[in-house]
């Protein structure tokens, strides 16, 4: 079922709804890697959902640099809207950056006071599931890349 993605993809129009449904699944990776730190108090599952904070925003932001780089050039932008894609790619850096400073911040924080981990099975469950859908979707997405030429 998830290859049937790659064969639609042949305009514009198709990269933007796969960016839409790619968002869709980080906000439900997202939530279940919160989900899984709320159950288990990890701070190892805590770095895992906020980096998937970064690829909900990081998603969001690539679906409006997709929309917007099919605008055609006008007297602002006389060779078109294209580069506003590297501009997504360097939100995205910066947002891994913030990311890394809060989970430092929280890593000392529990050096500090640690506290004992809970409900471990479950949260492996969850984690793991989360991990196998990360890599199917970036196994299409890789795919996806090469088709397109597009990052």
């Amino acid at each position: 079922m998830p290859f049937v993605f790659l064969t639609l993809v042949n305009k514009n129009s198709n990269l933007l709804r796969v960016q839409f449904i790619v968002l869709i699944l980080g906000v439900g990776l997202m939530l279940i890697k919160f989900v899984a730190h709320l159950l288990t108090q990890s701070n190892a599952i805590l770095s895992d959902a906020l980096e998937s904070i970064i690829n909900v925003a990081a998603g969001a932001f690539a679906l409006y640099s997709l929309w917007l780089s099919q605008k055609l050039q006008d007297l602002d932008h006389p060779y078109g809207h294209g580069k506003i894609e590297f501009i997504s790619i360097g939100f995205e850096g910066g947002m891994i950056v913030l990311a890394a400073f809060y989970i430092l911040f929280e890593a000392v924080h529990s050096f500090i006071k640690p506290q004992k981990i809970k409900q471990l099975d479950m949260g492996i469950y969850l984690i793991a599931f989360s991990g196998l859908v990360n890599f199917i979707l970036a196994s299409i997405l890789l795919k996806l890349e090469l088709q397109t030429k597009r990052v």
